[in-house]
């Protein structure tokens, strides 16, 4: 989507600035009813026509939790999941409502994309908003202000490879859509997919255009204000020139800031900080909308909910969790985690 929609302080995003890649790894899943926890509510809303993405008719047999009898019952409980798993980590007394699709997105790239997903809309200057004149993801920006700033329509939207569960990607492999994450060798597990595209669209994103360092329509985001290029001047990237941005995003020396984050890192990681503390970004020196900055970079260690690559071992979700924090999610309510690796 490249329109703008509505009044200068409301724009339609492209939300395919999320994931180029195989996705993420398994992480333990915590124990939540599917779809709706005491933090937070997803609507999922089905985006596909009659006989495909969440209406596919095929047989599908119950397995690993997942009760679908067929594809799309079985894919659409998967997203449920994903979404309940989100729902305990979250504070927001607005009804998420959730886009799903499954869409043909291609065999031919190497590695392989598995999906998209981002925000539907981003707000800024209205009641309740943390900054001034500053980008807020649509749920994200629900929340703070306390009501749904544009009712019926989407929040978030994800879009999924069909491809993936044909025989071109993987052959007899492709996505499992079962709750468990002990998944075949070869197997893609989709809740972790979810999972990552889901955590894409509700904030870990920025709606910089990677190619010029512009910002948009001239203005902050909730996320972009948290990045720095450590040594620089000025460091923080939202201070910077457009081109002082492009730069920065091809530095390989990208970080993030925020204090929560930085205080988590200090627990989570092994490797990846600074120094300083801060949180190494991804920032190859051929930048991508689908992957530069908003993914952990490649040697941050243990590998993370929103690690840029698909990888078969577990990971973590708390990190991930204090960026949202940073971005103004509330603290994460307490839960207890179960089905570890």
């Amino acid at each position: 989507m490249s329109a703008w929609r509505g009044q200068a302080s409301r724009t339609s995003v492209p939300f395919l600035r999320s994931i180029a890649g195989l996705l993420l790894v398994s992480w333990a899943l915590v124990a939540a009813a599917p779809g709706r926890a005491a933090g937070a509510t997803f609507e999922i809303v089905p985006l596909d026509g009659p006989g495909e993405g969440l209406h596919d008719p095929a047989p599908y047999t119950p397995r690993d939790g997942n009760p679908g009898t067929t594809l799309g019952e079985a894919r659409r409980a998967a997203v449920e999941f994903a979404a309940g798993v989100w729902a305990v980590q979250l504070d927001s007394p607005v009804v998420l409502r959730l886009g799903v699709s499954f869409d043909p997105l291609g065999t031919g790239a190497s590695p392989a994309l598995l999906g998209l997903g981002g925000p539907e809309s981003a707000f800024r200057d209205f009641a309740g908003a943390p900054r001034a004149a500053t980008w807020y993801p649509s749920a994200l920006a629900d929340r703070l202000a306390g009501v749904d700033l544009e009712p019926g329509a989407l929040d978030l939207v994800l879009h999924f490879n069909s491809d993936v569960d044909g025989p071109v990607l993987f052959g007899d492999d492709g996505f499992d859509y079962g709750f468990d994450p002990q998944v075949p060798a070869g197997s893609v597990w989709f809740v972790d997919v979810a999972l990552h595209e889901i955590g894409h669209a509700l904030g870990f994103t920025t709606y910089l255009d990677f190619a010029t360092g512009e910002k948009l329509l001239g203005h902050d985001d909730a996320y972009l204000v948290h990045l720095i290029r450590e040594g620089a001047t000025p460091e923080r990237l939202a201070e910077m020139s457009d081109a002082q941005r492009a730069a920065a995003l091809r530095s390989g020396e990208l970080q993030w800031a925020g204090p929560s984050a930085v205080a988590a890192a200090v627990a989570e990681l092994s490797a990846g900080t600074t120094a300083l503390g801060n949180v190494r970004m991804h920032a190859p020196p051929q930048a991508s909308q689908l992957a530069t900055a908003t993914h952990f970079a490649l040697d941050v260690q243990p590998r993370q909910i929103l690690s840029l690559f698909y990888e078969d071992s577990p990971l973590e979700l708390e990190l991930t969790r204090a960026f949202l924090h940073d971005l103004g999610w509330g603290e994460a309510p307490a839960c207890e985690t179960a089905g570890a690796p």
